[in-house]
Formats: structure tokens, C-alpha cells, sequence
């Protein structure tokens, strides 16, 4: 969960620092629930390559920014919405609700 933004960032970083206004953008998670401990662990070391990212970058004129879109509607989060229902105190239609949706790869949100 690590590996790929790391390994990306590593082989992009000379050609990104070689010329101002390059972007970077890594997808990061909200999600940090107990009981996930290598999901969590991976998802915070995501946030520290960004932040270090960030700091060595600017001198070039990078930036780079993490983005965590929420809940998306996957097998994944569709395996969890009891557990979610009952966090938050609503209804699974209501958690059903609230998930962005994805077509073609490219998230939207109701």
C-alpha cells in the first residue's frame, strides 16, 4: 500500500524537480479504523512521503498534495457498512448515501 506511491514518487522525482510547477497527488485514506493495523500504518506513511515530499519539493517549485476522497462505494466498504452504520449511528441506507461512486476510474460525488 506503500510501495507504489513511493516507488512512483522515487522514479518521477528528477523529472519533476527539473523544471517549477510540477504536481504531485497521492490518494490517501480517511480511514484508520482499530483492527487494520497495516492499512492504517501504510496510510500514515502515505501522509509522511507527502509531507517530505512537500518540504523538498518546494525549493524546485513542486507541490504535492494528498488527497483522501471518503468513502467510495467498493466491495470493500460494501463488506463494512454495518460497521459503519453503527460508528456513526445510522442507517446503512444513510452510509450508502454518503459514498462517492466511481465511473471509469474517475470518482463522483452526489
Amino acid at each position: 500500500m506503500l510501495d507504489g506511491p513511493f516507488y512512483t514518487l522515487k522514479a518521477a522525482w528528477e523529472s519533476l524537480t527539473k523544471q517549477p510547477g510540477g504536481r504531485v497527488a497521492v490518494t490517501a485514506s480517511v480511514s484508520g479504523a482499530v483492527g487494520k493495523v497495516a492499512y492504517t500504518s501504510a496510510k500514515h506513511g502515505v501522509m509522511g512521503l507527502v509531507r517530505v515530499a512537500a518540504k523538498e519539493g518546494v525549493q524546485h517549485g513542486l507541490a504535492a498534495n494528498a488527497v483522501p476522497p471518503g468513502w467510495m462505494d467498493t466491495g470493500l466498504m460494501r463488506g463494512q457498512l454495518d460497521e459503519v452504520a453503527a460508528k456513526k449511528e445510522i442507517s446503512t441506507e444513510e452510509v450508502i448515501a454518503q459514498f462517492a461512486h466511481t465511473s471509469r476510474g474517475i470518482a463522483l460525488s452526489t
